[in-house]
């Protein structure tokens, strides 16, 4: 080899180490800024649940892990998996094919919310608003309200990227918290997946997954930063799906409006008040407790809830169900009322947003 020759071979050496330095001077530099992100995002959320997962290709395995580490509620005792449950969960005295059809209606339409981008239009005081314009994954919970039929071409990304877009397609209209989904923005990076049930209580979510359908947000319609409540628009052309969900809307609409057994339950024991999430972004879990008080009502009487049933990061936004006195045609009965789920307080007890914007589920 000639001096010209080795003089070329440790210029290219040094070329290719020097590209290899810089490189994983840029990974190292990169995964230290995700990790600082994700961290930050993690503590900015005071008393709220969502769970903050931020890497979205390792989602099952981040999510089973922060559910196995769960210090709040560890081993998760009284969480049911939605499809396990049965009468033998609820108290003794409300055993009845009522009560267990209006949970089980209320779970098979509750959603897990994938928000894969963090708005920039939360103002400061808001949770995550350090984390404005980052795409940190966070999750919370939600749930399925009504669905509207429409002919042309679908607004789908999918039909957006083809010649060939589906001509009838179906808006979904989700509730959640505010702190959840807080704009039009966030709703589209969010992924909204219905059914994702595991079969039974840690058997993993691989089952789960295969079943799960998942739409995509669109829009938020009505949002309420001061309440906490959202409601938005999520998109689908999926007429399996959608038949399903509508025979859940139906069924609930035949719920018969008192629920037998109710009124002799709240006179000797604490009102029941059930959840319905999904804790760490896990498959949907049921938890029973206690309804325990309000907040204080605002200038039109509305008012939070304050109850004593377990949740996780992951919860916010999921249906808190409270059996409750209302006069219907001059009879006093006692009917569901759903709020979203806001966020934990001390010793146990947790909070729901203000009612009274969705006065029913």
């Amino acid at each position: 080899m000639t001096r010209l020759d080795r003089a070329v071979l440790v210029t290219g050496l040094t070329i290719v180490l020097g590209s290899v330095a810089v490189a994983y001077g840029w990974y190292t530099w990169k995964t230290r800024e995700s990790t600082r992100a994700l961290r930050r995002k993690r503590k900015d959320q005071g008393n709220h649940e969502c769970e903050v997962l931020g890497d979205c290709s390792s989602l099952t395995m981040e999510s089973e892990s922060r559910w196995d580490d769960c210090v709040k509620n560890p081993g998760h005792l009284s969480f049911i998996p939605a499809k396990q449950f049965s009468l033998r969960h609820l108290p003794e005295a409300l055993r009845s094919e009522e009560i267990l059809g209006l949970v089980q209606n209320v779970a098979a339409r509750t959603v897990r919310l994938r928000v894969n981008y963090t708005s920039l239009a939360r103002p400061e005081g808001f949770p995550f608003y350090h984390s404005r314009g980052e795409r940190v994954l966070h999750t919370g919970s939600g749930w399925v309200r009504d669905i509207h039929a429409c002919y042309g071409p679908c607004r789908c990304r999918q039909c957006q990227a083809t010649r060939t877009p589906h001509t009838q397609w179906w808006l979904v209209r989700v509730h959640t918290a505010c702190h959840v989904v807080f704009d039009t923005a966030e709703a589209r990076e969010t992924s909204v997946d219905v059914f994702y049930d595991a079969d039974k209580p840690g058997t993993g979510t691989e089952g789960a997954r295969t079943r799960m359908k998942t739409m995509q947000g669109l829009r938020v319609i009505v949002k309420n930063e001061d309440q906490d409540l959202c409601r938005f628009y999520c998109i689908t052309h999926d007429q399996e799906l959608v038949n399903r969900l509508q025979r859940h809307m139906k069924q609930w609409e035949k719920q018969p409006t008192t629920l037998m057994g109710m009124a002799n339950w709240q006179e000797n024991h604490a009102p029941l008040c059930i959840v319905v999430s999904h804790p760490h972004g896990y498959s949907k879990q049921v938890t029973i407790g206690q309804w325990t008080g309000h907040t204080e009502q605002n200038e039109i009487g509305e008012c939070g809830l304050t109850y004593r049933t377990d949740t996780c990061t992951g919860s916010s936004g999921a249906p808190v169900i409270l059996p409750r006195r209302q006069s219907v045609n001059g009879h006093l009965v006692w009917t569901p009322t759903v709020f979203p789920h806001s966020g934990a307080l001390s010793h146990g007890v947790n909070l729901s947003a203000i009612g009274g914007v969705f006065p029913s589920i």
